[in-house]
């Protein structure tokens, strides 16, 4: 999506001028630098690989044309959230906590071994990036910013990616996760 949405700010369009190849995030490295496309869109860890660090030149990044970006977020079925209220309002307060935690850079280096041992991505490349404002950073309130969605799901629509217009504060409930916040600043 960032990649077409980007070219077509700058006049160039899917299956005119350029064509598309979908492939694992893990051959794009590969194929990159074996010369087997033009160009790769490279998303965190990738991004901070050794090797594509040195071996290519960014052409643009996702702030560089979109902005940030928050495509995945919390979601949950109004009439589940009503069933289930209190444990949605304990859930998300863990979930605060951990954010938090993650993101305080007093643990950073113990943050940065449990996601490398979980992902198996080693430590310096995920210490070139992930929690900190290099990373798609996120609100230690866990709040989603609704602006940045509304601007996402626009860019989706233009791109044919989504049938109709949405209205992100049609569907969006934060009461859940500020009465959550709170607890915690208590």
């Amino acid at each position: 999506m960032i990649t077409r949405y980007t070219l077509r700010k700058h006049g160039l369009e899917l299956n005119r001028d350029f064509t598309y190849l979908e492939t694992p995030f893990a051959t794009m490295k590969p194929m990159l630098l074996e010369k087997k496309v033009d160009a790769a869109y490279f998303a965190q860890p990738f991004a901070s690989d050794p090797d594509v660090v040195a071996q290519t030149n960014t052409l643009f990044t996702t702030d560089d044309t979109m902005g940030p970006l928050m495509l995945n977020f919390i979601a949950a079925r109004g009439s589940f959230i009503a069933k289930h209220r209190p444990a949605m309002v304990d859930f998300m307060e863990d979930f605060i906590r951990v954010v938090r935690w993650y993101y305080d850079p007093a643990n950073r280096d113990e943050s940065i071994k449990i996601v490398s041992e979980a992902s198996k991505v080693p430590e310096p490349v995920l210490g070139r990036y992930i929690f900190s404002k290099g990373d798609n950073y996120r609100s230690l309130d866990a709040l989603p910013d609704l602006t940045v969605i509304q601007k996402n799901w626009a860019a989706m629509k233009e791109l044919g990616l989504m049938r109709q217009e949405m209205n992100v504060n049609d569907y969006a409930d934060l009461s859940i996760v500020k009465e959550a916040a709170a607890r915690l600043k208590k």
